[in-house]
């Protein structure tokens, strides 16, 4: 009994994807939300950067993820006085989101993370199957998607992103 239990599994595990996945494709989804993302930003800020009392500047630099490969992002940074923000995409290969910037100065880290619009959590959706076999629910459809501050672990959370939101935790990685 147990040989055949285990027969299966091992025939599981070797049975050929049945499923395949454009990564170019997900490589420039998530640069689009990318740059809507730091379009949220600069209207967020957009009062702030007219009076010249918050600074932007953008650049660039190098992911490399498996699966997706190597390729070019943009960075944005904020100067706030003497304060630097810097905003690092992390990636859009990640478990739970569609992708993850990390919003980082010298006190502290807020994650912005891109997931459907009614998660609370970036917990993956699974559902068991045939008893025994988890399965992730099929990704949200692009429309579906948005950006959201996840909360610290152990339990994290979504908080949903809005100025007042956005703000708060600039406040938060600035005073630490």
């Amino acid at each position: 009994m147990a040989d055949t239990t285990f027969r299966d599994f091992i025939d599981q595990q070797t049975a050929p994807s049945t499923t395949t996945v454009d990564w170019g494709q997900q490589r420039e989804e998530w640069l689009q939300h990318l740059g809507q993302f730091y379009k949220l930003v600069e209207e967020f800020l957009g009062e702030y950067i007219e009076q010249r009392k918050v600074r932007l500047e953008r650049g660039t630099k190098r992911l490399h993820e498996e699966l997706v490969g190597e390729y070019s992002v943009d960075t944005l940074t904020l100067y706030i006085g003497s304060n630097k923000i810097d905003f690092d995409p992390v990636g859009t290969n990640l478990i739970g989101t569609k992708g993850r910037v990390d919003m980082r100065s010298a006190q502290g880290t807020v994650k912005f993370v891109l997931v459907p619009d009614d998660a609370t959590t970036t917990v993956p959706r699974v559902r068991i199957v045939e008893g025994a076999q988890t399965v992730r629910e099929p990704l949200a459809p692009e429309e579906n998607w948005t950006w959201k501050i996840a909360t610290p672990p152990p339990t994290v959370g979504c908080v949903e992103l809005c100025e007042d939101s956005f703000q708060d935790a600039i406040m938060e990685v600035v005073n630490g």
